[in-house]
């Protein structure tokens, strides 16, 4: 490492004088170059850490510490001022700079420092006895935001260095703090520099070296091999003395104490006297006192010659350093405070949440069952917020959710003409859509291509406010007519397809309607799809007690049958919507993972209930206002039936135009399928068989009788 010093005999100020220091086989030595030789510096891996090197730094978390001496901050704020001057003013400015940044302070680190890492070793501050001197910290703000730091000295150095106690450095900035050092002896003090802000602290080990106002002709600088030793180990360490005075030889005396760093005490003295011609480097060793105290201290070497001392720092932490969880504990003691109140405040609010607020509702719950008709459901075991918003519990203001996963075990809807039923089923297939769902509508009568437009019925948006609402929105959906162009669908394209697809069946015979969804179901079930565990595609079948044999139905409800048992598997969901639920029987009902009974006079629905639940849920059947339904889920409620007021629909209820829902159609061109149409049987025009006639039947066996007689 190259650096240059000055020197003052007799009131002259000479130099600057440049130097090599490098370490030869582990000892340092330093070679005089010349006067102002920069060109022969030569940089080496293994610098020996100086008192007096050029601009120290170093890093901690977010503050940089320099130290400029009142020069160094003069020149640094006058050399744009010098920039345009001539060219000889310019170089006296940078060898003015070069020789007064240093001044009298410095950051000492050892040798294995790297600037960034947090810094371990000591400010020093070197001055003269009797002499008042100005020093400066720059700090710097690497963060975004204003950083208000705290400053302070240790008591037993305070009486000789004043700081500014507080400044608040602005984001990306930095800032200078003066010191104003006032010595009143000669000799070294040592105590810390704190430096703290809302988030860090951070404490620097300080020495004031005050020295005698004598001219000074040796140069002493001491290294340890190591930083960190036990009580009673030795401390290896060396010496580097330079002569840098007119005489060719100078007696000296050699002083090692070694001072705790807290109280400025001598734990430890010893000394020798040595004879320094040019240079001189040594290699010595002492054993710490087994009895001292862990700790921070600062080891002393002097030199004293012609009534002159001059002195060399080292930090030295004595003892083992405290543990992890320690030290961690102390620099991060204002966080973990933090954690804590954290941790306590969550533990209360908890607290509320899950028992107070617990108590609360359970008594709420209570007052309000006493004038409810409806037995309330067990609200733990409900489907919570995160799954499709459908209503709240009938005579409550608790939201109900449905599972869009249990969708995959079939959904059953029913109840009596005006009761709801196909505004709950909207109400399921409008929360899909809004998740992304596929759901394809098999619609036989066209009352769902409200979907396109908002709801702006007046009745239903008085209603929002009480479910929480703030407005209505259309759907983007597909329109296809079903005629004998395109009986041959391809239905699995449109499962795959994101989004509400409404298949008008209107316009088809009940046979070949009946047809149709057979071939639907059919396509599901041969496509093979992937099996998966969540739904991809709802398929509705509206008015599906058409399918049913004794209102026509054929071949469908036997393929419906199979379509209950496999679909899950593929993620294919069915809901079902029809007047009564006691027709469905065998493998359709057992296989039916949610039922929702709506209002109901049909005695087969309110029998079947009662022989379930008992009489007196049986009866609520027929007493439901229309948008309540009873709801029974495997694994809802522990199986036992709850009641739900739906929610209003965000479309329309209303079915469009024929205009529109022409437009729509011709917006969406159908994709078919290559090959034969679906089987039709058209029933509407049967052929009647002839009958057999009896007379011509008993005169056949008549002459049947009479050939065998003949025969014999």
């Amino acid at each position: 490492m190259a650096y240059q010093r000055y020197i003052t005999i007799k009131g002259k100020r000479y130099g600057p004088y440049t130097y090599h220091s490098k370490r030869v086989r582990g000892k340092p030595k330093t070679i005089y170059i010349r006067k102002d030789k920069k060109e022969d510096i030569i940089e080496t891996k293994d610098d020996v850490p100086q008192s007096t090197n050029k601009e120290s730094l170093f890093s901690y978390l977010f503050l940089r510490i320099k130290a400029l001496s009142n020069s160094g901050a003069l020149a640094n704020k006058a050399l744009p001022f010098f920039a345009g001057l001539a060219l000889g003013l310019i170089v006296l400015t940078i060898v003015f700079f070069s020789a007064g940044i240093t001044g009298n302070a410095s950051l000492q680190a050892g040798s294995d420092y790297t600037d960034g890492s947090p810094f371990d070793g000591t400010f020093h501050i070197s001055t003269e006895i009797n002499s008042e001197s100005t020093e400066y910290l720059v700090l710097t703000n690497n963060e975004g935001f204003i950083m208000p730091v705290k400053i302070s000295v240790d008591e037993n150095i305070s009486r000789y260095i004043f700081i500014e106690e507080s400044v608040k450095i602005p984001p990306y900035s930095s800032v200078h703090v003066q010191l104003d050092i006032k010595p009143e002896g000669e000799g070294v003090f040592s105590g810390r520099l704190h430096l703290s802000s809302e988030s860090e602290n951070i404490t620097v080990p300080l020495v004031l070296a005050v020295k005698s106002s004598k001219e000074q002709y040796l140069e002493i600088t001491a290294s340890a091999e190591k930083r960190e030793v036990e009580q009673g180990e030795y401390l290896d360490f060396n010496i580097f003395i330079s002569n840098l005075g007119q005489m060719t030889r100078y007696n000296a005396a050699l002083s090692f104490d070694l001072l705790n760093a807290r109280t400025n005490e001598s734990v430890l003295q010893q000394g020798e006297s040595v004879v320094v011609e040019s240079s001189l480097s040594l290699s010595r060793r002492i054993q710490v006192p087994s009895g001292i105290s862990s700790g921070e201290y600062i080891f002393d070497v002097s030199a004293s010659y012609e009534n002159i001392t001059r002195h060399s720092l080292v930090p030295i932490h004595i003892g083992s350093r405290p543990s992890t969880i320690v030290l961690f504990v102390r620099d991060y003691f204002v966080l973990i405070l933090l954690i804590l109140f954290v941790i306590t405040g969550t533990s209360v609010a908890t607290y509320y949440f899950v028992f107070v607020r617990r108590k609360q509702f359970i008594k709420k719950m209570a007052e309000l069952q006493k004038n409810s008709i409806y037995p309330f459901p067990d609200f733990d075991s409900l489907p919570q917020s995160k799954y499709a918003y459908v209503g709240i519990v009938a005579d409550t203001e608790e939201k109900v959710f449905f599972d869009t996963a249990q969708l995959t075990r079939h959904t059953l809807i029913a109840g009596g003409t005006g009761s709801g039923k196909t505004v709950s089923g909207m109400v399921l297939v409008e929360e899909l859509i809004k998740r992304g769902a596929s759901v394809l509508v098999l619609d036989p009568v066209g009352q769902w291509t409200g979907f396109v437009k908002s709801n702006e019925d007046k009745i239903m948006r008085e209603k929002y406010k009480k479910f929480g609402i703030k407005t209505g929105m259309a759907f983007q959906t597909r329109v296809l007519q079903i005629d004998d162009s395109c009986l041959n669908l391809d239905i699995i394209h449109y499962i795959n397809q994101k989004g509400l697809t409404i298949v008008r069946l209107d316009g088809l015979t009940p046979a070949k309607a009946d047809a149709f969804v057979e071939s639907t179901l059919e396509q599901i079930y041969r496509a093979k799809l992937p099996e998966t565990g969540g739904l991809r595609s709802l398929v509705v079948l509206d008015e599906v007690h058409r399918l049913l044999p004794k209102y026509g139905g054929r071949k469908a409800y036997t393929k419906l049958e199979q379509a209950v048992r496999e679909f899950r598997k593929w993620g294919v969901g069915l809901l079902m919507i029809s007047q009564v639920l006691t027709d469905f029987k065998g493998a359709i009902r057992g296989n039916i993972g949610t039922e929702i009974q709506m209002h109901s006079r049909y005695e087969g629905d309110i029998k079947r209930v009662r022989e379930r639940h008992g009489a007196d849920i049986s009866k609520l059947i027929s007493k439901m206002p229309v948008g309540i339904g009873m709801v029974e889920g495997a694994g809802i409620n522990k199986g036992n039936p709850y009641f739900i007021e739906f929610r209003p629909l965000l479309h329309s209820p209303l079915k469009l135009s024929e205009r529109d829902i022409q437009s729509l159609v011709k917006k969406e061109k159908a994709v078919v399928r290559t090959g034969s149409t679906p089987e039709q049987k058209d029933t509407s025009s049967p052929v009647e068989k002839k009958k057999p006639d009896p007379s011509k039947f008993i005169e056949s066996l008549k002459k049947k009788k009479s050939k065998k007689r003949r025969s014999r």
